[in-house]
């Protein structure tokens, strides 16, 4: 995947990374989740590791 054409070089773009927290979505998320709470689990294993 790349910024710009074919290219698969990923220095062609700078990509950034963010981590959105909200209640609401965590929730919202883990009731249309084929796999129940999955949002939960995923928030718990991101703070876990800090």
């Amino acid at each position: 995947m790349s910024c710009s054409g074919d290219s698969d070089d990923d220095s062609s773009c700078k990509r950034k990374v963010a981590y959105v927290y909200s209640p609401e979505y965590i929730q919202t998320c883990d009731s249309l989740s084929k796999v129940p709470n999955t949002m939960s689990y995923l928030e718990t294993q991101v703070w876990s590791t800090h």
